[in-house]
């Protein structure tokens, strides 16, 4: 406990099936290992543990309602780990940003518990750290469905299907670029507008609702068969299901629209939409710089780029 401690974690995106996850359709989500959350334990001479991050600085005790879920999250560790007090300042340095639909409080979470089990030298298995990740989540979403707890924690691809998680790997090439609106979504918002399309036109809707969990299935087929080009349509065709439920935005539009112009092969939403990110789908690196250069030039706040085929090796225990 004299050396300081770290734990690293990572962004994630939904790659098909948002919305239509919520009514027990199939959704395949992606780890974005590149995308990182890094927590360090330092040792401290303080009568008061600190913690420093781009959203507060200052002692444990202060921490604002916005961030509850870690507050709990440390009094649920200190519990298990560090029933003597010992003092020490956390530092929180993040590559996700907040509100986006890429998992930045289940990531930043799992980063701390990992950083705890180090410092205090205590082996940590994946069902406990699943656990203590929704210590934190049960707070700041209230019912999770557990997708940002496991694919944040994952090196695989995970499959979103009657609420179990399975890891899948893909027999794909390529690459996919995220693209942030700069604008936070509200989960909460969303899936009552597309509920309460369903009170009012629950045949359409019922059946676009369908038609997404059609996609995602075709779409397990295309990876698999490396058809990036098939993939794309794919996509397009369920972003314009999505559109039609009313989550995607004018910011969203745009930034799908340039991604699509400088011949990306797919772009959509991602997440619960209203705000929050893109993901356009092309053949090359080269292609996915330009795509990234573009997005970043016509109003995309952060851009990144994900091999696929950096996301297709073994699961690590």
């Amino acid at each position: 406990m004299n050396k300081d401690a770290i734990g690293k974690s990572h962004a994630k995106v939904i790659f098909l099936g948002e919305h239509s996850a919520v009514y027990q359709k199939p959704a395949i989500v992606f780890p974005l290992p590149q995308i990182e959350v890094q927590v360090t334990i330092k040792p401290i001479h303080s009568n008061e543990s600190e913690i420093e991050s781009k959203y507060f600085n200052g002692p444990l005790s202060e921490l604002p309602t916005s961030m509850t879920g870690i507050s709990q999250l440390i009094e649920r560790l200190n519990e298990l780990l560090n029933p003597k007090h010992i003092k020490f300042s956390i530092q929180i340095i993040s590559e996700i940003p907040l509100g986006r639909g890429m998992g930045s409080s289940a990531a930043t979470s799992a980063a701390l518990t990992r950083a705890y089990f180090a410092y205090f030298e205590k082996s940590l298995d994946k069902q406990e750290l699943d656990n203590l990740i929704n210590v934190e989540e049960s707070i700041t979403h209230g019912n999770p469905s557990g997708i940002d707890a496991k694919t944040v924690i994952s090196d695989q691809p995970i499959l979103f299907e009657n609420g179990h998680f399975t890891p899948i790997s893909f027999n794909t090439t390529g690459f996919i670029i995220i693209a942030d609106t700069g604008i936070s979504s509200n989960t909460k918002i969303a899936v009552d507008e597309v509920h309460n399309r369903l009170n009012y036109h629950p045949e359409l809707v019922k059946q676009e609702i369908n038609q997404l969990g059609n996609l995602t299935e075709q779409v397990k087929l295309t990876l698999n068969n490396n058809d990036i080009k098939k993939t794309g349509q794919l996509m397009n065709d369920a972003q314009m299901i999505l559109s039609n439920l009313g989550v995607s935005s004018f910011k969203l539009d745009h930034l799908i629209s340039v991604a699509k112009a400088n011949d990306a092969l797919g772009a959509k939403l991602t997440g619960s939409g209203m705000g929050g990110c893109i993901i356009a789908l092309c053949g090359t690196l080269e292609k996915a710089q330009l795509i990234k250069k573009q997005l970043l030039n016509n109003g995309a706040k952060s851009a990144w780029i994900q091999s696929l085929n950096e996301l297709t090796s073994e699961a690590k225990q």
